[in-house]
């Protein structure tokens, strides 16, 4: 995590080099092979839930992303986020 010169949280667009970063690969790629790992985990155990489950688990997300926006001073929609997702959805079953 970055900070300013008073300790605040730097959003990557407030950094001096932005949007041309430069990174160290030793550094970075441990950690994106375990995000890679952690996330066949996620997928993984999402594959064995039941529709019910997914449901629930999908709607606790979406509550978190939203109320994270909010204290960040978004103002995101959960029914338009929750129409397009069902949209889409429909778009891919077979009819």
């Amino acid at each position: 995590m970055l900070f300013n010169i008073i300790g605040d949280v730097m959003w990557i667009w407030q950094q001096e080099n932005w949007p041309h970063f430069t990174w160290d690969k030793s550094i970075v790629e441990p950690m994106l092979r375990e995000a890679r790992l952690t996330q066949g985990i996620l997928l993984g155990k999402m594959a064995s839930q039941s529709h019910d489950a997914k449901q629930n688990m999908l709607d606790t997300l979406l509550a978190n992303i939203i109320n994270s926006s909010a204290i960040e001073g978004e103002k995101l929609n959960a029914f338009s986020a929750t129409v397009k997702d069902t949209q889409q959805q429909q778009s891919k079953t077979p009819s």
